[in-house]
């Protein structure tokens, strides 16, 4: 491999920290817009817990480790992405299942013409840590 899995972390956050910073800003504007469509959504009812972007040296190791498992390697730092797609993480946190309801439905209302697109959901309800 011509560069550590270090070294193409490092340039992929150096090339991509600024995008996924704004991506981060739009999802939570996102998520609040949806909370302000429901009643059902009050700031007491459902928060928003301010997303972060993965630490690099947490995702060169989850990197590593997903290379080993698949006895595989990279070579250019745009593959990291492809490989580690929970880079950038947002949360919604509802006090019921009913209000994580009313959000998953306003969410991915297929009537909503905005460009995001929902890529990975993680049910804590459904499948606890």
């Amino acid at each position: 491999m011509s560069a550590t899995v270090r070294e193409l972390v490092g340039e992929a956050y150096e090339r991509r920290e600024s995008t996924w910073r704004a991506a981060l800003e739009t999802v939570e504007d996102w998520i609040d817009a949806a909370r302000s469509r429901s009643p059902q959504l009050t700031e007491d009812r459902m928060r928003i817990v301010p997303g972060r972007i993965k630490d690099p040296l947490r995702t060169g190791e989850k990197l590593r480790r997903k290379l080993a498992d698949a006895n595989d390697e990279i070579h250019e730092a745009v593959e990291v992405e492809n490989q580690v797609i929970d880079v950038v993480g947002a949360r919604a946190v509802c006090r019921t299942e009913r209000e994580q309801s009313v959000l998953w439905d306003i969410l991915t209302d297929p009537n909503d013409d905005s460009a995001i697109s929902i890529v990975e959901v993680r049910d804590y309800t459904a499948h606890p840590k």
